[in-house]
């Protein structure tokens, strides 16, 4: 009879405590991209290297030395270097937020699963 009662109890502030979590994860998510800072997954190295990257790409693009297949061959290289660091640029500058957005749509499933169970109860 204890465990009923206990089963009992625990199905009454299940619903309570999943609008409490939600809350939370929900403003997590909204804080979030402002406590973490994309800076500490990406080092000056890293920098030095997209600017380099940068830089010889625009050298490559304004360069008028060598026949017009071999300034392509460079630029093509150029641009291939340069878009893979500038895709793990935007994943570091981006992952703080795609980070929160996650946190908010957890927290938000959450708030209207347990509210929608505490609303059922009251009115059935």
């Amino acid at each position: 009879m204890g465990h009923a009662n206990r089963a009992v109890a625990t199905r009454e502030w299940l619903p309570g405590a999943a609008v409490a979590v939600g809350a939370a994860l929900l403003a997590g998510g909204f804080l979030w991209p402002a406590l973490v800072s994309p800076r500490r997954n990406y080092n000056e190295t890293q920098a030095k290297e997209y600017l380099e990257a940068a830089s010889a790409l625009h050298s490559a693009v304004n360069s008028r030395r060598g026949s017009p297949e071999d300034r392509a061959a460079v630029t093509q290289e150029a641009k291939a270097r340069f878009d893979g660091l500038r895709g793990e640029v935007e994943r570091v500058r981006n992952g703080p937020k795609e980070t929160g957005f996650w946190l908010k749509a957890a927290g938000s499933a959450l708030i209207c699963v347990g509210s929608g169970v505490v609303l059922s109860r009251r009115y059935s």
